[in-house]
């Protein structure tokens, strides 16, 4: 999956974290085309494995290396052409060098991952391979860590990038008789590299991956929002019902009873997100739980200083609805406890999605070959591989409508495989985003054996720390 770079104007620092300043000026004018590697990712100590005595990462400090030292190096590495940066890459090397030097097949990887990063597009299939060497030697240690990155060429330069994530837990699912594993992640790095997708999986990796926290930006912002709004779709009727058929009753009474205010945040955020081209200013999002005192004040602080502007950062009445919001927000302590049951449901409808793709991609190689598929038009690979997927997320998924929903808002008003296995669905369903049909799974069931010849059942296993 590929990722999106986004470049904050002047922001509001406390809720949107940047990259850096010499990021932005690479960053800021580049056209962005990924390179996806013209093959499988050889993995360099895939085939030697690593020294078992040369391990020792109980002496390595893993969240501070994944969640400043590698980030900070990586923004270095793919900066190195710009005047100043060359010494800096050195430095920040010599942090991470530093940190995991007790450890010589860490140290060992991560000379590697140098190595090759300065000719990234040479070397890219290595560089996912050593990526994908580091998460597996962690993951079988039981270090809950997770690298993935991808190599990038502008008009100008190209560079390789890192993602590093913390594992939350690990989720079984069953493709038919195929057992794989899901991988619920959050973000580490505080990149400005967003998240495009609820959940990844790439050519060759043995597991699915989850992304928690971008599931948790689309919970507040879209889902809990249909417990308020009273112009429901049939759709979002549908989905409302399963939301409450599938969450505990106290939770989603407690989502239920502040969704109209954070409808009212929301309003707010799209008030301020509408002036951004005259003012400069946005507030990308807002946690569950609201801003804290001194985000309040400072917002409180910035809608008098601007209050005479003729296109103002923020209005008083908005900031005093944030203020107002955060703070009722504030009162209930079970409030995040809701907001991760949600997250949990919407994850369950990924990780199908994503286990769909991993049991392709070990059968036939269906992430880098076109599968098989009966009356298609003509598709591109990735296409086809989203068709496979959504079909089998809408088929097996313990919440269909919901599921759904949250492809029909990724693909609304996107171009590229996403929207075009979506469309190709649409039409072979005979429905919409806004109408569904009240047999959805069986439908989809249906679908999926006349367009792949097949509809296998993926169920849920366990779950584990």
């Amino acid at each position: 999956m590929e990722d999106e770079f986004k470049i904050p104007r002047r922001s509001w620092m406390p809720i949107w974290i940047g990259l850096g300043a010499l990021s932005v000026i690479v960053l800021a004018t580049a056209a962005w085309f990924f390179w996806p590697g013209p093959g499988p990712a050889q993995a360099l100590f895939g085939s030697q494995k690593w020294v078992a005595s040369d391990a020792n990462l109980g002496k390595v400090d893993l969240m501070q290396v994944h969640q400043k030292l590698l980030p900070d190096w990586g923004i270095a590495s793919a900066n190195r052409e710009v005047e100043g940066f060359a010494e800096a890459e050195k430095t920040r090397y010599e942090s991470v060098r530093t940190a995991i030097a007790a450890d010589k097949n860490l140290t060992d990887m991560f000379e590697e991952i140098r190595a090759r990063a300065e000719f990234p597009i040479e070397n890219s299939d290595d560089l996912m391979g050593l990526l994908d060497d580091w998460s597996e030697y962690l993951d079988g240690h039981g270090a809950p860590y997770l690298l993935q990155g991808n190599v990038v060429t502008t008009r100008s330069s190209s560079f390789f990038y890192i993602k590093t994530y913390e594992v939350q837990r690990n989720v079984w699912l069953k493709v038919g008789d195929e057992r794989i594993r899901a991988r619920e992640v959050n973000r580490l790095d505080q990149t400005n590299v967003m998240e495009q997708y609820l959940g990844a999986t790439a050519p060759g990796q043995a597991d699915a991956t989850v992304v928690l926290d971008r599931l948790g930006e689309f919970a507040i912002s879209t889902v809990w929002l249909l417990l308020a709004r009273q112009d429901l779709s049939s759709l979002e009727t549908m989905v409302l019902a399963e939301i409450k058929s599938n969450l505990e009753p106290k939770y989603f009474e407690i989502l239920s009873e502040y969704a109209p205010e954070r409808l009212l945040m929301q309003g707010a955020l799209d008030s301020i997100a509408e002036r951004r081209e005259c003012s400069n200013f946005s507030i990308r999002s807002i946690p569950h739980s609201g801003l804290d005192q001194r985000d309040r004040d400072g917002l409180q602080a910035l809608a008098r200083r601007v209050k005479h502007s003729r296109c103002p950062d923020i209005t008083r009445d908005e900031a005093a609805i944030l203020t107002d919001t955060s703070e009722s927000f504030a009162d209930e302590p079970e409030l995040g406890a809701a907001i991760r049951a949600l997250v949990a449901l919407l994850g369950a409808n990924v990780a199908v999605h994503e286990a769909r793709h991993v049991a392709d991609d070990r059968a036939v190689d269906g992430l880098r070959e076109p599968m098989e598929c009966n009356g298609c038009p003509r598709m591109s690979v990735m296409a086809i591989a989203e068709l496979s997927a959504y079909l089998a997320s809408f088929a097996w998924s313990p919440t269909p409508y919901t599921t759904f929903f949250q492809a029909c808002d990724a693909t609304d008003g996107q171009g590229g495989p996403h929207a075009h296995a979506m469309s190709l669905i649409l039409d072979g369903l005979g429905t919409s985003c806004s109408e569904v049909p009240a047999d959805l799974s069986k439908r989809a069931r249906g679908l999926e054996e006349s367009l792949l010849g097949r509809t296998t059942p993926i169920t849920f296993e366990a779950a584990s720390k």
